[in-house]
């Protein structure tokens, strides 16, 4: 960083900017690592796979349908669905649902971790090669996997509000399912026990939503540690964010919406167009954002992340 930029402040679109300048004359080359990663199963989730729902005969717009919700009409879809089809459906689910998983875990993880390492070349003003995405199937390729896992079992665990507040209410309703599958007539307790466990089970899902986005704040850096330290375990990786992101969450965050504008204008103005230079420029202006809480040109003569404010002074950072 040199002494003109170190007198700015450190906020958003400070970084925004680090990013556009990490990313001029190397467009192109971004553009198609991240193609490449994401084509590897590097950015998705390990455990998210989509149910088509038409396959059951149901529409999207059905679901916020409230006249969708009735006897006759659920009656009629249960008697639409066959056995056989469903079976044979479930066994094509469950098996493409595994090797996706296996997939983005054992592809994914090491080609994501390649990828931090090709951003943090690119912050850094290094020669870029795709060839890097690829530079952990040799070495660092478990501690990948590890980590993912790991990061797995953390977003698991995230969701347990949720998962238990489903349960819940799945018990609430088991009275009223009973009830309409015998073909009795529904009693007012059992709508007030299926609004409870609707109640109960959005409490849930917020709070889960809440954890996820602070538990995935704290660990965001993990890959990027362990890309720039692979002398490190997974479980280091891990622990060395988890400090280096005290006090700086919000910070982050901050700078997550700071996208959004860009997120609508791609989707609703570019048909999705967009999202090939808004993925990258967002991209670069996250490590920009590392490179800046890590003061990693401090951090080569001092243990990083060194919690000593003696060991080096940064610019302050203000949202």
């Amino acid at each position: 960083m040199n002494q003109q930029n170190s007198f700015l402040p450190k906020n958003a679109a400070y970084f925004r900017t680090r990013g556009r300048a990490a990313l001029k004359g190397n467009w192109g080359i971004a553009i198609g690592a991240m193609f490449l990663a994401g084509i590897c199963g590097a950015f998705s989730s390990v455990f998210s796979f989509d149910v088509d729902l038409e396959d059951f005969g149901i529409k999207a717009s059905d679901l916020t349908n409230p006249s969708f919700y009735t006897e006759d009409t659920l009656r009629n879809l249960l008697s639409q669905i066959n056995a056989n089809y469903f079976a044979i459906l479930v066994s094509l689910s469950v098996f493409a649902v595994l090797t996706t998983i296996a997939w983005r875990l054992f592809v994914g993880s090491p080609v994501f971790l390649g990828y931090q390492k090709f951003q943090l070349d690119l912050i850094d003003g290094k020669p870029l090669s795709i060839k890097t995405l690829f530079g952990n199937f040799r070495t660092g390729y478990i501690k990948s996997v590890v980590l993912r896992l790991l990061l797995v079992l953390i977003s698991i665990a995230c969701m347990l509000p949720a998962i238990l507040t489903v349960g819940i209410g799945v018990f609430l309703c088991i009275p009223a399912v009973k009830a309409f599958m015998l073909g009795e007539t529904m009693e007012t307790g059992y709508y007030m026990m299926i609004s409870v466990a609707c109640l109960l089970i959005s409490l849930g899902s917020i709070a889960s939503s809440i954890l996820s986005i602070i538990i995935g704040l704290r660990y965001t850096f993990a890959f990027v540690i362990l890309a720039e330290y692979p002398e490190l375990t997974a479980m280091e990786a891990l622990q060395k964010s988890a400090t280096l992101m005290q006090g700086n969450k919000w910070k982050l965050f901050c700078l997550e919406l700071s996208f959004i504008g860009w997120y609508l204008l791609s989707a609703l103005f570019t048909c999705g167009i967009g999202f090939i230079w808004a993925i990258p420029y967002r991209n670069a202006s996250v490590i920009a954002f590392y490179d800046e809480i890590a003061n990693r040109k401090a951090a080569t003569e001092a243990e990083f992340p060194s919690l000593d404010p003696d060991d080096y002074t940064s610019g302050s950072t203000s949202f």
